[in-house]
């Protein structure tokens, strides 16, 4: 019905703070590469949750789609910034943590924004959209860029202060 939706946004929220606290860890714990397989998987679960909820009208669907929302949000973002401050040289700590910044809430966010509302647009049929196929494309997509990146992406050791 909807009309508790901010709640679950609340939620969300609280499992995305839950995550930056313990991103460190995490990132030291498993490693970035398993992090990140992590965070893609929640990604693939996401986009698939709302692609369940708009196929079957089953709103708490939504619901796991936005409370794992949290959990991308804290380990990409937090994770992100936690393996380059880690990596990047004493000198250039500033500078790469300003790329990693512009590249994902920049042109990561312009790009992102210009696909959905191109993807979204290519099925709409004046005022309503199919959205089942768009989370499904979007579903395969996140799928897809998982699988690269456990394949492509070789990982920096993180230094320790041992």
């Amino acid at each position: 019905d909807g009309k508790n939706i901010q709640m679950w946004f609340v939620f969300g929220w609280l499992a995305g703070m839950y995550f930056m606290v313990i991103t460190t860890f995490i990132v030291v714990t498993w490693k970035i590469k398993k992090t990140m397989v992590v965070v893609m998987i929640a990604l693939v679960v996401r986009y698939a949750s709302f692609y369940i909820g708009a196929e079957t009208g089953l709103q708490w669907f939504y619901y796991i789609g936005i409370i794992v929302h949290g959990l991308i949000f804290g380990l990409f973002f937090v994770g992100g910034q936690v393996y380059t401050d880690n990596v990047a040289p004493k000198e250039m700590k500033a500078q790469a943590q300003g790329l990693l910044f512009f590249l994902v809430w920049g042109i990561g966010f312009l790009i992102g924004t210009l696909w959905n509302g191109w993807l979204i647009g290519l099925f709409r049929d004046g005022d309503k959209c199919d959205w089942p196929v768009v989370f499904a494309i979007s579903t395969l997509f996140s799928f897809v860029l998982l699988i690269l990146f456990v394949f492509l992406f070789k990982p920096v050791a993180l230094k320790t202060n041992k």
